[in-house]
């Protein structure tokens, strides 16, 4: 562990790289912490069943990236045979913005007017 942290201090690109991947983990931990504090402030059963919708959509975020940097490392060890299948860990990547584009986008502008109001239109 002390390597890695000597390299994030020694290496800005690095340390830019890691907090590239542990970003999306952070953001959905900060997410479902604010839902919890939310439904604990909550009387009532609607707006809670929301919450939870919410905290489970955040954490099937948190399984979808999981899933992609496992491809990643997997296909990496095949790249060490095969020279063709970095083609494959750079659409995983860009799988991977896609998604932190998406979940950010979502965390901000819809989750309000989902909680506010289902009818409400999205503010762009």
């Amino acid at each position: 562990m002390n390597i890695l942290k000597d390299l994030r201090n020694k290496y800005l690109f690095i340390d830019k790289i890691i907090n590239w991947f542990i970003d999306p983990y952070i953001r959905i931990k900060q997410e479902v912490i604010d839902l919890n504090e939310r439904k604990k402030a909550t009387v009532s059963k609607g707006d809670e069943l929301k919450i939870y919708h919410l905290i489970l959509f955040n954490l099937v975020f948190g399984l979808a990236y999981s899933i992609l940097i496992y491809f990643i490392f997997h296909i990496l060890v095949w790249s060490l045979f095969k020279w063709y299948v970095i083609f494959f860990e750079i659409v995983i990547i860009l799988y991977i913005f896609i998604l932190k584009k998406f979940h950010r986008f979502l965390c901000t502008k819809v989750r309000e007017s989902y909680l506010e109001n289902t009818n409400a239109q999205v503010k762009r």
